[in-house]
């Protein structure tokens, strides 16, 4: 007899997993003990790092240059698509103290003026300028974007360079010398809107204060009139011409009236410039006009606004793509409903802008009506503090004055009229004085001034970031496989024993890798293949002992080996096994062809293929005629057969039960190669028709789901499955997990 079956290359095929399906009683096959503690230890199909590794060795051959390919592409496509960026800084200095030429009149603090100055030159007031200009306003990035002002804005920064004075306003913008020339044009523009602001606001004031100088003077004209026909009455001489005896500082303001007339001048001198103050704040709430552009600005920055922009947006971008990548462009039909569904949206942003507009207008103004209220009411407050601290200095001065000149009423009255001469003279000199410093202080250093324009930015400032570009290209590289491991997780092979026992499976034992070619090119690979060979023929060997063993399989006589569907090595195991069974028991074992639909056993055992089974069961020939006895004395073939008719009516007619006594009263054991179960339900006739049924999964290829449904199939019909064999375990795995104890055999 034969040693071992021929060299064949069948193949072995595909996984996934399983339900509890009970196992049949008295059949629970002993397990490894390495088998036993992965089923308890590792989850069935849980992704592990040794799941991961099985995925990826199983598809590195197709992931790997998948991979290579995506990450080429997401490295161009981040190389390709980076857009230089450059930065265009100029240098700012706001001093601490505004700068004067003799007198210091500005008591703002720094902190208060910086953080106006960094609103300010990002304000619409400045942007809109500078938007406004031919030249900036050809640009085509700001012509794409719906706000320009925002636009700028959000690429311009101002930031102070530690404690100092020096600011740095840098701009972000794809082109270097656009960036310098809008630095340089906000600046401008800023110093435009400062120095306007400023100097109207100074001219407005010595308006004031020289208006109030010509109402001091003709008031002093009034008093002086009034002293001299009052000193008529008491003295016969223009008092004018001896003035040093009423007006001078030696005799009639002589301390403590001296001081309370000095507090009355000076109270009275800051009352005056806090009204000219009110007075222009007044008429500046008459002027309130909102700034061109502050309503849109305030329009855009609305959030219903900034969605509306922002689906509209995403639609364009979807349109371009559209336009970029199709053939037929702007025909495309994708691109057609795109464009259908920005036309309304466009129409109801414009709407909403005309809904808000007028609100919004109405909102500004009241903000800034209160903003002026808030000051006016300030100033109002200083003003009543004032003139209450001036009347109570002017009674306290009376009422000294009236203790000076007791009882002499012509004189008193005299005194009344030249202190309040003497004190309108000194308010008249003090805003002269006051005039005078504010025309020199205009001609004072700006107290913001540029150090150093924006120059063109000689280099981008966001070079490619080959880190981030690395990132993105393993993370594409990495893609492929993990699509791999998903793709295991969903499809669930088999990949150990510990799945099959998890759904409930018994598993009778492990088969070894059957080689698929016994051609050799060395020595080393020769012993290698005679070493798998070994494993092989010991695997079977195993399970034919553990079925023999088995005392619910002891008695049984016709085995039936199937499997889910093709390619899970049925037919190998089959083979070996019936091999197997002879060597071992000395007797003529049958091997049955049953797979009359695709057979292939007489391949392996180059035999005849007809006549065989099917013309057997359609009562051509005998099973004698049929049975090869010629290959070895001690295994005897039955092949499938040439299929002239449908195999369920060839097995349905009780042909078969009447072929099954005919080989018992031959045969001892006769082994039965069947359709895959779930391929071709005749197997399961044969399967219920024999003693016991072997169910074989392929490693790594067996998916445990359609073995379970191939499971709960026999168990359904009345078939005795006896378990699973988990057929392909590779050589190197079967060694380590049982050893090699090789011994010399027949050839």
């Amino acid at each position: 007899m034969t040693n071992q079956l021929p060299p064949h290359g069948s193949s072995f095929g595909a996984p996934r997993q399983m339900a509890g399906v009970a196992s049949p009683a008295g059949m629970a096959a002993p397990m490894s003990n390495g088998a036993a503690a992965g089923a308890e230890e590792e989850g069935g199909l849980k992704i592990t790092p040794a799941f991961v590794m099985r995925a990826v060795r199983r598809w590195w051959k197709i992931a790997t240059p998948v991979a290579v390919v995506l990450a080429t592409c997401a490295g161009a496509y981040m190389w390709v698509s980076h857009k230089d960026v450059y930065t265009a800084t100029a240098w700012l200095r706001i001093e601490d103290q505004k700068p004067y030429v003799a007198y210091r009149l500005d008591n703002r603090s720094k902190e208060s003026f910086v953080d106006t100055q960094q609103q300010l030159i990002r304000s619409p007031l400045v942007l809109e300028r500078v938007v406004a200009q031919p030249d900036i306003a050809r640009y085509p990035l700001l012509q794409e974007v719906i706000s320009p002002v925002n636009a700028l804005a959000a690429r311009l920064q101002s930031r102070r360079l530690g404690r100092s004075e020096l600011f740095i306003l840098s701009f972000r913008w794809p082109h270097t010398k656009q960036a310098s020339r809008i630095v340089n044009a906000v600046i401008e523009s800023y110093f435009t809107v400062q120095t306007q602001d400023e100097s109207a606001r100074t001219q407005r004031v010595l308006e004031l204060l020289q208006d109030e100088t010509a109402r001091r003077e003709l008031k002093v004209e009034q008093l002086q009139d009034n002293i001299r026909e009052l000193t008529r009455v008491v003295k016969e001489h223009d008092p004018f011409r001896d003035s040093g005896k009423f007006l001078s500082d030696g005799e009639t303001f002589r301390h403590p009236i001296e001081s309370l007339y000095n507090q009355i001048i000076s109270n009275e001198l800051e009352r005056e410039i806090a009204e000219a103050n009110l007075r222009y704040e007044e008429e500046a709430s008459k002027r309130i006009k909102l700034a061109d552009g502050v309503v849109e600005q305030a329009i855009e920055n609305d959030e219903e606004v900034v969605r509306l922009k922002e689906q509209i947006e995403r639609l364009l971008t979807r349109m371009d793509q559209v336009e970029e990548f199709s053939s037929k462009g702007k025909e495309d039909p994708r691109y057609l409903s795109l464009l259908e569904l920005v036309e309304p949206a466009s129409k109801a942003l414009n709407e909403y802008r005309e809904e808000l507009r007028e609100p919004i207008a109405e909102r500004l103004l009241r903000r800034a009506k209160r903003s002026t209220l808030g000051k006016q009411t300030e100033l109002n407050h200083k003003i009543r503090e004032l003139k209450l601290k001036e009347q109570v200095l002017r009674e306290k001065f009376i009422v000294q004055l009236q203790d000076k000149h007791e009882g002499d009423v012509a004189k008193l009255d005299v005194s009344f009229q030249q202190a309040e001469l003497r004190r309108e003279q000194r308010v008249l000199t003090l805003i002269t004085e006051r005039i005078a410093r504010m025309r020199t202080e205009t001609r004072a250093p700006a107290r913001v001034t540029m150090l150093r324009p924006a120059d063109p930015p000689r280099g981008p400032s966001n070079r490619r970031n080959i880190k981030k570009l690395s990132v993105m290209a393993l993370a594409a590289f990495l893609i492929p496989f993990g699509l791999a491991v998903v793709w295991e997780k969903i499809v669930g092979r088999v990949d150990g024993p510990q799945q099959l026992w998890q759904a409930d499976l018994t598993v009778i034992g492990e088969v070894a890798r059957l080689p698929v070619s016994s051609r050799v090119t060395s020595l080393t690979s020769s012993r290698a293949v005679a070493r798998d060979i070994s494993l092989f023929e010991e695997s079977i060997d195993s399970l034919r002992t553990c079925l023999v063993l088995s005392e619910p399989v002891a008695e049984s006589r016709v085995l039936v080996v199937s499997s889910a569907v093709s390619g899970e090595g049925k037919t190998s195991v089959a083979s070996q096994l019936a091999v197997s069974i002879a060597r071992s028991s000395g007797e003529p074992t049958l091997l049955i062809d049953a797979d009359m639909r695709s057979p292939d056993l007489h391949n392996v055992f180059d035999i005849p293929n007809e006549p065989g089974l099917a013309q057997v069961l359609s009562h051509e020939c005998t099973a004698e005629e049929a049975i090869v006895t010629s290959w070895s004395n001690y295994v005897h073939l039955l092949p499938a057969g040439v299929l002239k008719a449908s195999p369920h009516k060839l097995l349905g007619d009780g042909a078969l039960k009447l072929l099954l006594n005919e080989i018992r009263a031959t045969y001892r054991h006769v082994v039965i190669d069947t359709s895959p179960i779930l391929s071709a339900s005749e197997s399961l006739v044969l399967a219920k028709a024999a003693d016991a049924t072997l169910l074989c999964a392929m490693r790594d290829i067996s998916r445990i789901d359609q073995v379970q449904k191939a499971f709960e199939r026999l168990i359904n019909t009345g078939a005795r499955p006896l378990g699973t064999v988990l057929n392909g375990v590779p050589t190197s795995r079967y060694a380590y997990l049982y050893g090699t104890y090789a011994y010399p055999r027949d050839v």
